[in-house]
């Protein structure tokens, strides 16, 4: 009896042993088969080494087995080998062998159905979260039976391009492969190795493995999350701890801030929302993407046509949706592992005339075709029909009769984040809060005695409250990064900012912005250097270890440095081009901002304004008399940033002209 229970216990503590080492999943053709054995005695002690075989009978007709094979094991190292026999020259479901003539060489598949198929092996493989190392094709000598010469070096080629842009490691096989060959294979044109030419290439496939698992084991094992919050029309001093309208109520917002770093000079990339929604994405001005106003719920022609009716000048031409070829700092971050979730308002859907009731347009230009793994509330709409279920929106399920759209978008929230606490995730919670129409819950409503703006603020704040709650329950407070901002400047008053939404004024485009990332972020901090939109795509990628050098279209800056203190400011020119009517002061027009310095350039009037924001945040004075030579360079530099994005000016209104 004693001896057995000696030997109980010696087994539960290898079992113990072995389930706190990291763990390799080793996936591949037959090649892999041979050299598993050696890379797993090498290993040993080291990590939990398994293998599974990518054959042709799972791999050829649309990857079906790879999730039995991933199973429940959270994986450190994941070391594919996706061999051509298996992706190109199968098919499952023949019985001649490899399912093609060996004897005339035919392929099963084409070289782009092998890129679809690895492009959707490395998308699920990410999800893992691990650390992927991608091995090329072995050697497949010209004699070997119905292959097609080159094939190996042909379809490798393809495989290390998707690999590079994925940020695979590569695990240059073929090249040792080929080298070896003569000396190790098993028989002429065999593409298989004897025992000694297995342990060779087993040496670098070991090697790259325990590089990344030192690697891992110097890092935090889990990248930081993001939630991301971006209210809609809500404005400057709109927010409590801006302390501008004393019957705000926004005591979660606040204590958000206190908890970080507040932006004092942010603004949105545009006085309307599309424009500013799209910026923020894609890292880009609205102008570079011609998508420079809000997209309407009428057809563009008739919408540009009354637009101008009475004016001097025609509204510019702009794309209606978000096309599908930009790339969303979404669909990077999905690359590198992050499930991804989209829920609220999107108006990057396409133009209204397509629209049904229920806002969809086409699907193809929703949220899951952006990198968002999951749209909930997300089509075409600008703003909801009806804040109380049901909500007649195709993209998300009307809810009990009443339900208050902002409180089930929290609550879609927190299920994802619960859902996704085991790995890292990028939550978007883009509330239609507060834009128009103005309801609440009337509790709420008479809670501030009457006042329907005031009430849907506060449900905006009570819901960022249910999620924060949720993040700090679930002990992710202190590795989730969350951002908290605006897509234009308010409806209802901005003070002390002039204008309101529309306008290239401050009232229309300086907006709330805040980031909280505790033991990165200091709180109860505040910064002035202005910043803007296409800033946030950079931000979020350095925030989370991904650099964004590769990305050379970006127009925004990273704040990182900023948030972190190791940078005091930015020296560039912030830029706005708005070719639309409002009816607001200094609509229809563009804007630069040098620090303490903005121009404004209004295109019906010709009319030039300068103001100093640090000495004038109101812009009550015009000082373009005063320093000529300071307008002058300002609006040299505007027209030469519009001249190098090849902005769409307006056009003289010929019905004006006949007037």
């Amino acid at each position: 009896m004693k001896i057995i229970t000696i030997v109980l216990l010696a087994l539960m503590l290898v079992a113990f042993k072995q389930k706190d080492l990291p763990n390799v999943l080793i996936i591949g053709d037959s090649i892999s088969i041979g050299y598993t054995p050696f890379v797993k005695a090498a290993l040993k002690e080291k990590a939990n080494v398994s293998h599974n075989l990518g054959n042709a009978k799972h791999t050829g007709n649309g990857l079906e087995k790879l999730d039995d094979w991933l199973g429940e094991t959270k994986w450190d190292v994941i070391h594919f080998n996706w061999g051509l026999w298996d992706l190109c020259y199968r098919n499952p479901d023949s019985q001649v062998q490899g399912g093609r003539d060996k004897k005339n060489g035919i392929l099963t598949f084409t070289i782009e159905q092998y890129k679809r198929n690895l492009e959707k092996l490395v998308s699920r493989l990410k999800l893992t979260g691990a650390q992927l190392i991608f091995a090329t094709t072995t050697h497949v000598p010209d004699g070997e039976a119905g292959r097609i010469a080159n094939d190996d070096k042909r379809y490798n080629k393809v495989a290390i391009e998707i690999m590079k842009r994925h940020g695979v490691k590569i695990n240059h096989l073929n090249e040792l492969s080929e080298g070896i060959h003569g000396e190790y294979a098993i028989g002429n044109g065999d593409v298989h190795y004897t025992p000694e030419g297995y342990k060779l290439l087993a040496n670098p496939v070991t090697n790259m493995i325990v590089q990344c698992l030192q690697s891992e084991s110097k890092k935090d094992k889990k990248k930081p999350n993001i939630v991301f919050i971006l209210a809609d029309d809500l404005g400057y001093s709109d927010v409590g701890y801006m302390s501008q309208k004393i019957r705000i109520n926004t005591p979660n917002i606040n204590q958000l801030a206190s908890n970080g770093m507040i932006f004092t000079n942010a603004y949105a990339a545009s006085p309307v929302c599309s424009p500013t929604r799209a910026s923020i994405l894609t890292g880009k001005y609205p102008s570079t993407l011609n998508l420079t106003c809000h997209i309407p719920g009428m057809g563009m022609e008739q919408y540009v046509t009354k637009q101008s009716k009475g004016k001097k000048l025609m509204e510019a031409s702009f794309i209606d949706r978000l096309p599908l070829e930009e790339l969303t700092f979404a669909e990077v971050l999905k690359e590198h592992g992050y499930s991804t979730a989209f829920m609220g308002k999107w108006h990057l859907a396409g133009e209204g005339s397509a629209k049904t009731d229920d806002g969809i347009v086409d699907p193809r230009f929703h949220p899951e075709k952006q990198g968002f793994d999951i749209n909930i509330a997300g089509c075409a709409y600008g703003q909801p029909a009806n804040y109380f279920s049901p909500y007649k929106n195709g993209t998300i399920i009307d809810g009990p009769e009443q339900e208050y759209l902002t409180d089930r978008l929290a609550m879609e929230a927190c299920q994802f984040i619960e859902q996704n606490k085991e790995r890292p995730f990028l939550l978007y919670l883009s509330t239609y809060t507060v834009h128009t129409p103005l309801q609440a819950p009337e509790q709420t409503i008479n809670k501030n005695k009457g006042n329907k703006y005031f009430a849907m603020i506060e449900k905006l704040d009570e819901n960022v409250g249910k999620v924060l709650t949720k993040i700090k329950a679930l002990d992710l407070d202190n590795n989730t990064l969350v951002i908290f901002y605006s897509d234009n400047g308010g409806v209802y008053g901005n003070s002390p900012l002039r204008a309101n939404k529309g306008s290239l004024f401050e009232g229309g485009i300086r907006v709330p912005l805040l980031f909280s990332l505790p033991g990165k972020i200091l709180p109860g901090t505040r910064n002035d250097v202005a910043v803007t939109s296409p800033d946030l795509f950079p931000t979020l990628l350095e925030a989370v270890g991904i650099s964004h050098g590769r990305y050379k279209d970006l127009e925004g800056v990273s704040l990182w440095p900023l948030l972190t203190q190791k940078q005091k400011n930015i020296d560039r020119a912030i830029y706005w081009h708005f070719p639309h009517h409002r009816e607001m002061e200094k609509s229809m027009g563009a804007a630069i901002r040098i620090g303490d310095w903005k121009l404004i350039w209004e295109f019906e009037s010709e009319e030039l304004s300068l103001f100093n924001l640090k000495e004038d945040i109101s812009e009550a004075v015009n000082l373009k008399d005063k320093h000529p030579n300071k307008v002058k360079n300002m609006y040299s530099k505007l027209k030469k940033w519009q001249q190098e994005t090849q902005v769409e000016m307006p056009n003289p209104n010929p019905e004006y002209e006949n007037e």
